[in-house]
C-alpha cells in the first residue's frame, strides 16, 4: 500500500506572459495484494493437463494453464505475469526457498497452491493464499501507466522525493525467469499503455538511394535511413517502449510486396514486403527486457544478429529524468563484419517533455555531456530495467523471403511412413534399439555439420545459416526452417545422402531392412516468415507462439534447479563431430543423457553481424545454443569436463571467467562455477551466504568478470543510488579507475578495416537538461489512486499539483 502521497498543492513558476494553463495528470495507482489473488493467481489454478511431468523430470512441464498470455498482461491492475511464482521474490515463495532448493520443493510449492483446501474464488484475500503459500510476494507499492515521458518523469521524481528505499521498477509484459520487472516498495512503470508506434502513420520508413533530396520523409528519418543504408538495409520501423511482438510484427505484415505464394491451404496469398527480427512468442514485448537482454529469435540471429543487432535508434528516460535520443552518428566499414562499426554516438535531449503531444517536443543539442556511448553500449546487451526507460526504438527492416518447415514425415500418416513403421515393426527389440542408436547418432552428426559445420557436407555457409533448428536439438525428430526455396531444397536433400551414408557406415545390416530413409522427413512451404500460433482473445485474433509464450506457474526454462541455467554453447563445440574424442562428449551429453529444451539456436552470423559496440559477452557471440538447458542433471564429473572444454580458452590465456550463460532465460538463484576453479561447478549442497562468498554471481555468469565490471561503472555513471534496481540486473558501482572504456565487442574475425566515416549527420554534444524545481511534499492519505497534475502554458512545464 502506498504511505503517502503528494500532497494537494500548486507550485506556479511565473512566467513573462501566461494565456492557458494546461494540466497533464499522471495517476499512480495503489497495489492491492487483494487485486492480484482476484485477477493473476485464480487462473493459474486451472492447469492445462492437471497430470503434467513434474519439474523435477528434466525437460518437465512448468504446468502450463488454460489462459492467455495477453489476458494477463491486460488485466486491470497490472499486476498479472505469464509465470505465477515470479510475483514472488526471486521467483519463489519464501517458505520453499530452503537452501538448496530441490525440485521437490518447486513440486510442493506448485502442489501446494494448486490444491489449496479451498480453491481461489470471489471471496478469497491474499491473507487466504499467504496462509498455504506463506509470505514473500513482491509486488510494488503503486503502478502508473504511461502514456507519455512525462508519466515517467513524474513516476520517477515521486520515487526520488518519497526517498525510504523506494525505487522504479520497470514492466512490459513480465516475461522474467528472474522476476526482474518487479520489486516491493517500488514504482512500477508498466508500459503497456505506451504510445503503440508501429501502428501509427509513417512507422515504418522505407529508404532509398536519393535520401539526401527526398522531401518525403524528415531530417530525423533521412539521417536513420543513412545508417539502415550503410547497413545494407531498405527500411526501419518504430516500436514503443511497450508494444508486443503481436503487434509490431502485425503492423510489418501489413506492408505487402508484389509477390504471391500458394501452398497447401492458400492461393495466391501476398508477401509481406519486410520481415521484423522478433522474439519466438507475440506475447514478447518488442523493445523491454528481451531487447536490451540481447535478444533471441528462433533462427533469424544466424542471418542478421541478434535482437540489439536491430536497432537504429533508441529513445529513453534516465534515471535523473532526462528524456534523450541517441545513435550512431559515425561509423567505419569493418573487415569481416556484415555491419559497419560504429565510431561515435550523439544524441538529443527533449527540453520541452511535458508537452500535450510528440509533435511539440523540443529535441536541442543537451547541455552538459552525456556519455551516449556508454549507453549505446550498455543498453544494448547489457540487460533490461536498469539504466532508464526505454520509450522507443528504432528497427531495420529485411527483406522478406519464402519461408519453410522442414519436419519428419512420421507426423502424418503418409506411405513413406506408414512402410518404414512396418519394417521396423518386424525387427526384434535389440536390432530396433540398435538401428535407433544409430539413427539418432547419424542425425545428430548431421544436424551439427548442417548447422555448424557445413563445409564437412560440402554447402556454403549462406544457405546453412539460411537454416536453424526449431526450438530444440532432439535428434530423434529434429525440426528445421529455412527462408529461401534454395536451402530448403538443399536441406532435404543433403539430410537424405548424409544420413545414407552414415548409416550403411555404421550399421551396414541398415541396407538389408528397406527402409526409405530420404523421404523420411518432408518441406510444408512456401508461406510466411515464422507464423505465430493463433489465439482468440476476447473475439480478436492474436499471435501466440508455443511454451515460451504460454503462462505457467514456473518460468518455462527454471522447472529444476539449475546452477548452471541458460546456458552458452559454443559453435566450436558444436562443430567437432569429426574429432573423435570431442564427438564422443557430445554423444555423451545429448545422446545418453535426456537434457530436455534448447531454446534458441545460434551460431552462423551472430558472432559478426555487429556494431561492435554493444555489451553481447564474446561467450555467446561464439555460441551455437544460448539457452541449453539441462546440464545441472548431468553428472558432476561430465559437467566438470563439459566447463574445462568451454572454458579452455580463458584457462589457457590466463583470462577472467568470461561467462557461461545467456542473460534473458537465466533462473533466479543461479550461480556460475566456482571462484577458485572455474571447471567446477557451484555446490548445490552450499548455502545461499556460501554461493555469495564462493562462486561467481548470476551477472558474472552471464557477462564474465570484466564486462561486468564495466557495466556496473556504466551504471554508476547514470543510476548512482540505484533508483533502477531488479533482481540480476546490474548494479551500480564505480570503477577503481572510473575509466572503463564502452567501446567494441571481440569475436574472432579478421582485423577491422579503418575507412573513412560513412555518414555526414551532424556531431551533437550531448547532455541532460535537469529541471531543479522537480520537487514534492508528502502526507497521509488513504486514497489508492494518486495523481499528479503538471501545469504548462503551450506546452511547456511551469510547476506541478497533486
Amino acid at each position: 500500500m502506498v504511505s503517502s502521497i503528494l500532497a494537494a498543492v500548486v507550485i506556479i513558476f511565473v512566467l513573462p506572459t501566461i494565456s492557458v494553463v494546461n494540466a497533464k495528470v499522471t495517476t499512480f495507482h495503489t497495489v492491492e495484494p487483494n487485486d492480484w489473488v482476484q485477477e493473476c493467481a485464480s487462473v493459474f489454478q486451472d492447469l492445462y493437463d492437471p497430470s503434467s511431468t513434474l519439474a523435477c523430470v528434466p525437460g518437465g512441464g512448468a504446468y502450463p494453464i488454460n489462459y492467455s498470455s495477453y489476458d494477463l498482461i491486460g488485466a486491470p491492475s497490472g499486476l498479472c505475469v505469464p509465470s505465477f511464482s515470479c510475483a514472488y521474490s526471486q521467483c519463489m515463495a519464501n517458505n520453499y526457498k530452503k537452501s538448496p532448493t530441490s525440485c521437490e520443493e518447486i513440486d510442493n510449492f506448485v502442489s501446494d497452491f494448486v490444491n489449496m483446501t479451498t480453491p481461489i474464488t470471489s471471496d478469497t484475500t491474499y491473507a487466504d493464499v499467504e496462509s498455504v503459500l506463506g509470505p514473500g510476494l513482491d509486488l510494488p507499492k503503486a503502478i502508473v501507466f504511461p502514456t507519455d515521458p512525462s508519466d515517467i518523469v513524474t513516476a520517477i521524481q515521486h520515487a526520488k522525493d518519497v526517498g525510504e528505499g523506494m525505487t522504479v521498477s520497470i514492466k512490459t509484459t513480465g516475461h522474467s525467469y528472474t522476476g526482474a520487472f518487479t520489486a516491493a516498495n517500488s514504482v512500477q512503470l508498466n508500459l503497456r499503455d505506451y504510445p503503440k508506434y508501429s501502428t501509427m502513420p509513417g512507422a515504418i520508413v522505407e529508404c532509398d538511394n536519393n535520401i539526401d533530396i527526398d522531401n518525403a520523409i524528415s531530417d530525423d528519418d533521412t539521417a536513420t535511413c543513412k545508417l539502415a543504408m550503410a547497413r545494407g538495409k531498405k527500411a526501419f520501423i518504430r516500436a514503443g517502449g511497450g508494444e508486443l511482438f503481436n503487434t509490431t510484427v502485425s503492423s510489418v505484415f501489413a506492408l505487402k510486396s508484389n509477390k504471391t505464394f500458394s501452398n497447401y491451404d492458400t492461393v495466391n496469398e501476398t508477401y509481406a514486403k519486410y520481415i521484423l527480427y522478433h522474439g519466438s512468442a507475440g506475447s514478447v514485448g518488442t523493445a523491454g527486457g528481451w531487447l536490451q537482454g540481447g535478444g533471441l529469435s528462433d533462427g533469424l540471429q544466424r542471418m542478421v544478429g541478434l535482437g540489439v543487432d536491430q536497432v537504429l535508434e533508441i529513445e529513453m528516460v534516465l534515471p535523473d529524468t532526462t528524456h534523450v535520443k541517441f545513435y550512431p552518428t559515425e561509423w567505419e566499414d569493418s573487415e569481416g563484419f556484415l555491419y559497419p562499426k560504429t565510431t561515435k554516438v550523439g544524441g538529443l535531449c527533449n527540453t520541452n517533455v511535458f508537452a500535450e503531444d510528440e509533435s511539440m517536443w523540443k529535441w536541442e543539442t543537451c547541455k552538459d555531456t552525456i556519455p551516449f556511448e556508454d549507453l549505446w553500449f550498455a543498453v544494448r546487451g547489457g540487460g533490461g530495467g536498469t539504466y532508464g526507460v526505454l520509450t522507443s526504438v528504432k528497427l531495420q527492416l529485411h527483406e522478406n523471403r519464402p519461408y519453410y518447415i522442414f519436419f519428419k514425415a512420421s507426423l502424418y500418416d503418409v506411405p513413406v511412413t506408414i512402410s518404414n513403421e512396418a519394417i521396423l515393426s518386424n525387427l526384434t527389440e535389440d536390432e530396433q534399439n540398435e538401428y535407433n542408436d544409430a539413427h539418432n547418432y547419424c542425425t545428430m552428426n548431421f544436424a551439427l555439420d548442417f548447422l555448424f559445420n557445413p563445409d564437412n557436407l560440402n554447402i556454403s555457409h549462406e544457405i546453412s545459416n539460411s537454416c536453424a533448428g526449431e526450438s530444440t536439438l532432439n535428434f530423434d525428430s529434429i525440426n528445421f526452417f529455412c527462408f529461401g526455396e534454395d536451402a530448403a531444397n538443399i536441406l532435404l536433400k543433403t539430410y537424405g545422402e548424409n544420413m545414407v551414408s552414415c548409416l550403411t557406415k555404421d550399421l551396414p545390416v541398415y541396407l538389408d531392412y528397406g527402409l526409405d530413409i530420404p523421404n523420411e522427413y518432408i518441406l510444408d512451404g512456401p508461406t510466411q516468415d515464422f507464423d505465430f500460433r493463433s489465439e482468440t482473445v476476447n473475439g480478436v485474433v492474436q499471435l501466440q507462439s508455443g511454451n515460451t509464450g504460454s503462462p505457467s506457474i514456473i518460468p518455462s526454462m527454471c522447472t529444476f534447479p539449475d546452477f548452471w541455467s541458460s546456458a552458452l554453447v559454443p559453435a566450436s563445440w558444436l562443430a567437432g563431430m569429426s574429432n573423435e574424442s570431442t564427438a564422443d562428449l557430445l554423444k555423451e551429453t545429448y545422446l545418453t543423457n535426456p537434457l530436455g529444451l534448447s531454446t534458441h539456436i545460434t551460431g552462423g552470423n551472430v558472432a559478426i553481424a555487429h556494431d561492435q559496440m554493444n555489451a553481447i559477452p564474446a561467450t555467446e557471440r561464439k555460441s551455437g545454443v544460448a539457452t541449453q538447458i539441462g546440464f545441472n542433471n548431468l553428472s558432476t564429473d561430465l559437467q566438470e569436463r563439459i566447463l574445462q572444454v568451454f572454458l579452455n580458452e580463458a584457462i589457457t590465456n590466463g583470462d577472467n571467467f568470461p561467462g557461461i550463460s545467456e542473460f534473458n532465460h537465466i533462473c533466479s538463484g543461479s550461480y556460475g562455477p566456482l571462484r577458485s576453479n572455474m571447471t567446477k561447478p557451484c555446490p548445490q549442497e552450499y548455502t545461499t551466504e556460501e554461493k555469495d562468498e564462493k562462486c561467481y554471481r548470476s551477472q558474472e555468469m552471464v557477462w564474465g568478470v570484466d564486462l561486468t565490471a564495466k557495466l556496473e561503472n556504466i551504471k554508476y555513471k547514470f543510476d548512482p543510488d540505484n533508483l533502477f534496481k531488479c533482481n540480476g540486473c546490474i548494479q551500480p558501482k564505480k570503477s577503481i579507475s572510473n575509466d572503463i572504456a564502452a567501446t567494441t565487442t571481440t569475436t574472432d574475425v579478421p582485423a577491422p578495416a579503418t575507412t573513412d566515416p560513412a555518414t555526414d549527420i551532424p556531431e551533437e554534444d550531448p547532455s541532460p537538461v535537469i529541471d531543479e524545481s522537480l520537487t514534492s511534499s508528502s502526507s497521509s492519505s488513504s486514497s489508492s489512486l494518486l495523481t499528479i497534475a503538471f501545469l504548462t502554458v503551450g506546452g511547456h512545464f511551469i510547476g506541478y499539483m497533486c
